[in-house]
């Protein structure tokens, strides 16, 4: 599949209700998509990841073809928790996180959304905080350098 545009950058939302908004320009990406329909489940990363269906899909095919036992072990992650295939409400496009979703991902009140091409991360603002000083120190603590020079 194609892509037309990818999910970049990051935004922080509200949740009432186990519904939240997507951001306007991650709505904007998945209507470049043939179907609004998303897909949340858990990442073991303490994040829980958004999928257009299609992308999903596709990504759960590459793991079950996988003769990794680590990809097998992640697909099972993935449908396990995977709360099914959601239609954005409204024009507004909310959608619903489940309890034990925003329980494992140590989610309240506030979700902090990170593109990353073709999926969203869903964080806990707190947990990405610490991810990203993880990365970060990381980066600063090896002598290898990223592919692309910046």
């Amino acid at each position: 599949m194609s892509l037309t545009a990818k999910f970049n950058g990051s935004h922080i939302g509200s949740i009432t209700q186990n519904r939240v908004v997507l951001p306007k320009p991650f709505k904007e990406v998945l209507n470049s998509y043939p179907t609004d329909k998303i897909v949340v489940t858990f990442n073991p990363n303490g994040c829980l990841v958004l999928y257009p269906k299609a992308g999903y899909e596709d990504a759960c095919d590459v793991l079950e073809n996988s003769d990794k036992d680590v990809d097998t072990h992640m697909l099972f992650l993935w449908e396990h928790y995977s709360m099914g295939v959601q239609t954005l409400e409204g024009s507004a496009g909310r959608f619903r996180i489940s309890a034990e979703l925003m329980d494992k991902a140590k989610i309240t009140d506030k979700v902090k959304f990170v593109g990353r091409g073709n999926f969203v991360s869903l964080w806990s603002v707190e947990v990405f905080e610490e991810y990203e000083r993880s990365i970060e120190e990381k980066f600063k603590n090896t002598t290898e350098r990223p592919s692309v020079k910046l």
